[in-house]
């Protein structure tokens, strides 16, 4: 576009448009510091993609990998390390849970890490719910990320992420009784630390319940909390609940709310990350700059 600014007009007052508008950031934040020596970028943003949750796990690793493409100098897979965010009140369950794992497509790339914000929910914030104030707990888990990530120590930074479910066989006295099922949660033993372990997390007071998950049990595609919850091994845990007679289950996920509940953490104490069997995201391909 091109803009005819009057005598004595800045760029500011001819409105030219705002930081949503395609290529803005890119052209005015991005592209003057190219020439630049970048040893790493920090990335705490999501939020206001939260409602296009497919297209982001797409766009999100397409931007990581054009920066490092842009970026001058040898450091091409500089560093990228960032938040997989916070609970916040200003969206959909379903909007937050998604963008969560959305950012999560970042991670197959080289030297890409992360740090969860996923249990540092903040609803009393002066500043809004959407900016917790739990930061030093975010700078922690980051170093954590870094060391692990860029300078390659020893450290455990991941929290556990479950790679899969299974159906415990069950006995049921009388046919016409509900079916007191459970659900075993499997963990990448890479991220359990020396095991798992429990924390109390309800749902504070200030906090629509509607708003708040734990772990969740699918039948007919119809969600319902478990109803208890135990750690069965190193990296594993055990649901158990109860369900109409002659159903099955067809789904798990955890934290999949607005103000997720966090109470599976590792010997390092980070957190579970959110996920949901099956995974509901499906990233957009790019075609001729055409959105398929």
């Amino acid at each position: 576009a091109t803009f005819t600014l009057d005598k004595g007009t800045s760029l500011v007052d001819a409105q030219v448009g705002g930081p949503h508008a395609p290529s803005l950031l890119w052209n005015a934040m991005i592209v003057p510091a190219l020439p630049l020596t970048i040893l790493g970028a920090l990335w705490y943003q999501g939020e206001s993609n939260s409602d296009n949750a497919d297209y982001y796990a797409c766009a999100f690793p397409a931007m990581i990998v054009d920066w490092r493409t842009h970026w001058t100098g040898d450091n091409k897979n500089f560093p990228f390390l960032f938040v997989q965010l916070a609970p916040w009140l200003g969206s959909s369950n379903s909007a937050e849970a998604r963008i969560r794992l959305s950012q999560m497509y970042a991670t197959p790339l080289p030297k890409v890490g992360y740090a969860t914000a996923f249990d540092l929910g903040d609803p009393t914030s002066p500043f809004g719910s959407i900016h917790p104030r739990y930061k030093q707990q975010v700078a922690t888990r980051m170093i954590l990320a870094a060391r692990r990530v860029i300078y390659d120590e020893s450290v455990q930074y991941r929290g556990p992420e479950a790679t899969t479910f299974l159906i415990v066989p069950f006995t049921q006295q009388k046919p016409e009784q509900p079916l007191a099922t459970t659900v075993e949660v499997i963990f990448d033993p890479l991220t359990v630390g020396r095991g798992l372990k429990q924390k109390p997390f309800p749902c504070p007071q200030n906090v629509p319940a509607d708003n708040c998950a734990g772990f969740e049990v699918s039948y007919n595609a119809t969600w319902v909390a478990a109803t208890t919850v135990t750690i069965q091994s190193v990296n594993s845990i055990q649901l158990s609940v109860t369900l109409p007679p002659n159903t099955k289950v067809d789904g798990v996920r955890y934290g999949w709310a607005a103000y997720p509940l966090a109470t599976i953490y590792n010997s390092e104490d980070l957190p579970a990350l959110p996920f949901a069997f099956p995974n509901p995201i499906k990233p957009v391909k790019f075609v001729d700059e055409k959105i398929f």
